[in-house]
């Protein structure tokens, strides 16, 4: 039996079905999740409990179902499900508050992009070359001749837009822009969505970025550069902590940065890295610390405070030219 026959089998057959994704989902995260929950119930006819860990960035509002999605505090953990699926997580300890209903399910498929992911489901469609996991999930639909509506083709398109930057990074290939203009013909407004991601930021999240960015830190010969976001920097900006989205893209645009990494502090003193690079491996460094992701975007969560989780990634870079 083939892996998407397999895959149609326990669908079908399931009862009691989840969605899980990495903790603080990003685009890719978010629309992977919701266009899963969508064709379950529009191509399957089943219901499904979507679970948001972490907080529901506000710039993706737009994004259709997300009333229907469950926040981790109202998720009930010990419900044993017949079927797990989970999108864009690359290790399961980014999913470790639903972690007692992943363990006791009965069949898990792993849908995932990070080339770190050891495929750990019991069925695993896991492709590091893969733009997004939006652009694995529009393949398996597509090879199982799935009719995407246009709330689907609105949430993978978010996947991939914001996956690959606005297309700018370089994991964007001609698969890529192939599916976008295929999603497109379904309804998608590419202008629209933009202007709901990229340009309709709150004040606070603004005034933050540009406060990060204009007190960076450079090192070797601007080769490296780096910010750190503390509590109480967030406050004094009456910023969420997903409000720091955005600043580390921003300091790898300058001309000389090689790589560029945003450092902050979560509420119980441990450190978040956010790491992008141009043509460095940034992920080995971050698979150091319990981390992953991709060759030029990456993170890890570091179980130090601030200052001692900064000298201890700066010394992964000393010598870099």
């Amino acid at each position: 039996m083939s892996s998407l026959s397999l895959l149609e089998e326990k669908i079908k057959s399931a009862e009691k079905i989840a969605v899980f994704s990495h903790i603080n989902p990003d685009g890719d995260a978010l629309g992977s999740t919701i266009a899963v929950k969508n064709i379950l119930k529009k191509h399957y006819g089943k219901d499904s409990d979507a679970v948001v860990i972490g907080k529901y960035p506000d710039i993706y509002d737009f994004m259709p179902l997300k009333n229907e999605l469950i926040m981790a505090p109202d998720f009930n953990n010990d419900t044993v499900y017949d079927l797990v699926i989970t999108v864009d997580v690359a290790s399961l300890e980014r999913i470790s508050q639903v972690e007692k209903a992943y363990n006791n399910s009965k069949f898990k498929v792993n849908i995932d992009h990070h080339k770190t992911n050891i495929n750990y489901g019991d069925l695993n469609f896991v492709d590091g070359d893969a733009s997004s996991t939006g652009e694995i999930l529009y393949q398996i639909f597509d090879d199982l001749k799935i009719t995407i509506d246009e709330d689907t083709a609105i949430a993978l398109y978010a996947s991939i837009l914001t996956d690959t930057g606005c297309f700018k990074y370089k994991n964007t290939t001609e698969q890529s822009m192939i599916i976008c203009s295929k999603l497109l013909a379904k309804g998608v407004d590419p202008s629209d969505i933009s202007q709901r991601i990229y340009g309709n930021k709150p004040k606070p999240m603004v005034m933050l970025t540009a406060w990060a960015v204009s007190n960076a830190k450079f090192l070797n010969n601007d080769k490296l550069v780096y910010a750190t976001v503390s509590v109480k920097d967030l406050e004094k900006f009456n910023a969420e902590p997903d409000h720091t989205e955005g600043i580390v893209e921003a300091l790898r645009e300058i001309s000389s940065v090689k790589v560029a990494i945003l450092f902050k502090e979560l509420k119980y003193g441990d450190t978040k890295i956010s790491m992008r690079s141009k043509d460095i491996d940034i992920a080995k460094i971050c698979e150091k610390f319990g981390g992953g992701g991709h060759t030029n975007a990456a993170g890890c969560t570091i179980k130090k405070p601030l200052k001692i989780a900064v000298d201890k990634i700066l010394e992964e870079f000393k010598d870099i030219k």
